[in-house]
């Protein structure tokens, strides 16, 4: 019974060890959210008017910036087209400079 109950310390100690490792780890994740760089084909672009630009493949991160036209913005959201039936990845983006066009 003896050489049982230590067995089943050893594992429990084991255990723990390892939900202690996993919850440094996800801590650490969380502290340092992973930026992802993701291949897009358009852009919806803000300004007097949204438009909706395709570009070259380009790749781009969230949070990053892209230049198009002399004005530069921030990419806020990578995700499918707007057009129906459009598998292609767009950059949703925010300006980061003033409109000087109207």
């Amino acid at each position: 019974k003896r050489l049982a109950l230590e067995r089943r310390e050893r594992t429990l100690e084991r255990r723990e060890q390892e939900v202690a490792a996993a919850e440094r780890s996800a801590e650490q994740a969380a502290v340092q959210p992973r930026r992802e760089a993701l291949l897009i084909e358009l852009a919806f672009v803000p300004g007097p008017r949204y438009t909706l630009a395709e570009l070259e493949p380009t790749v781009v991160e969230l949070g990053g910036t892209l230049a198009l036209a002399g004005d530069e913005y921030e990419v806020a959201r990578i995700g499918p087209s707007p057009l129906p039936h459009d598998r292609r990845r767009c950059a949703y983006l925010l300006a980061r400079t003033p409109f000087a066009r109207t």
